[in-house]
This record gives C-alpha cells, sequence and structure tokens, in this order.
C-alpha cells in the first residue's frame, strides 16, 4: 500500500530537515548574499563560530549585526580582542562608543566566565568572545546563558578548527580582493556549504583592492623604471 507523504507531512508524522530552518528567527547580515546562503540570515540568538585569521575584515563582516542589536540600555562586549578596538568604526556603525566595553584577561577560563556571567546578566546585547580553545561542555554552558536572556554570542578563534561545537553556525573565513571567502562549515538545520565569494565592495570599498589591467601596466612600468 503507497503511502501519501504530503499526508504524513500535513499531519507532523514525517519531520524534515528545513522544518528548522523556517522555525528559526533569523536576522539580517547586512549582505544579500550572505542571507540567502544562510536561508535569511544571522540566527537572532546563539552562538556564532567565526574560524579566522585577525585582521581580514572579520569585524566588518559582523558590525551590521552588531549594529542592529546594540541599544541604550544594554552594553556591546568584546572579550580578549587581539587588537584595540577602534571607536571611529564603532561610531561609523552606529554604535556608540561609550556603549562598548572591552576586557582584556590572559586566563582563558576568567575570559569564559566573563562571557557566562555577560549573557545571563541581561545587560550585554551581544558578546564577541576570542578564544582559542573551547570544549562542547563549555560551548553548552554559554549557549544556555545566551538562550536565557535572548542574547548572542560571537566566537572568534582560529582557522582550520577540526572539533565541531555545537554552535548555532559556523563559518570559515579567508581574505580575497572582494573582501571574503566564506565556508559554512556548520548550520542548524541545514548543510554545510562550500566556498563562496561575498564581495564587500559596495558597504566597505576601503577594505577590497580592485587590479585591473591597467594597475597591472602601470604597475610593472614602475617597477622597470
Amino acid at each position: 500500500m503507497r503511502t501519501d507523504f504530503s499526508q504524513l507531512i500535513d499531519g507532523r508524522q514525517i519531520w524534515l530537515g528545513s522544518q528548522q530552518a523556517i522555525n528559526e528567527d533569523y536576522q539580517t547580515t547586512g549582505y544579500p548574499l550572505l542571507d540567502e546562503k544562510l536561508s535569511g540570515g544571522w540566527p537572532k540568538q546563539g552562538i556564532i563560530e567565526l574560524q579566522t585569521n585577525n585582521g581580514i575584515g572579520e569585524l566588518r563582516l559582523i558590525a551590521p549585526y552588531l549594529t542592529s542589536n546594540a541599544n541604550k540600555e544594554q552594553l556591546l562586549l568584546f572579550i580578549n580582542p587581539p587588537s584595540v578596538i577602534n571607536s571611529q568604526m564603532l561610531s561609523l556603525n552606529g554604535i556608540e562608543p561609550a556603549s562598548a566595553l572591552v576586557i582584556n584577561h590572559s586566563d582563558s577560563d576568567k575570559q569564559l566566565w566573563c562571557a557566562e556571567q555577560s549573557l545571563l546578566s541581561g545587560c550585554v546585547s551581544s558578546v564577541v568572545l576570542w578564544q582559542t580553545q573551547l570544549s562542547s561542555c563549555q560551548v553548552k554552558r554559554l549557549k544556555l546563558a545566551a538562550k536565557a536572556t535572548g542574547s548572542r554570542l560571537i566566537v572568534i578563534r582560529p582557522p582550520n578548527q577540526l572539533a565541531t561545537l555545537p554552535v548555532n553556525l559556523s563559518l570559515a573565513l579567508m581574505p580575497c580582493d572582494e573582501g571574503l571567502t566564506i565556508t559554512i562549515k556548520k548550520q542548524q538545520g541545514h548543510w554545510p556549504q562550500p566556498l563562496f565569494v561575498l564581495d564587500m565592495s559596495e558597504r566597505w570599498p576601503d577594505l577590497v583592492t580592485h587590479i585591473t589591467r591597467d594597475n597591472v601596466i602601470a604597475l610593472g612600468k614602475r617597477r622597470v623604471s
């Protein structure tokens, strides 16, 4: 006897992997192509992992997301950044520098404690944490803390991490002339996706380099002379 799968789906007797994405709340990334690749955008809460070298445009990638979640009542927290957080960049993105807090501590356990307590406090809209080593247990605790207050945590880690963590979203970033190449390593409710190029020139024209044939010829002439 043949079964009509549409009836089973309508009767909620079959679960589809894509159904989780439909029920998930997403928020635009500010980049239409990335929204399309992520089936809507960044998750509104939970943990986002970025595997990247520092200083290739990773903060500019998440700047629209941080801006859209910024408000006067809550802080934007940066924990253990590898360089000084640029107040001008914050201002240009509509984030009041006075609402941004930076915590630097050499002890990774205390960094994680600060992240967890900040998420639980409800006083922060987003936490950006630079962390090299993380265990699944630690990520689960941070995830529960973010869920408790509807906040979000962005973890920035070195590239080529082999261990899969229980995060909502994991992206691998690499620099390119147009902006960034991105690989979606993990997305809750979806399959991983291969590398694609995200052109950031419209939003960040000073970040990208466009090498034309005339530029190459002119550069060659200067080297010869």
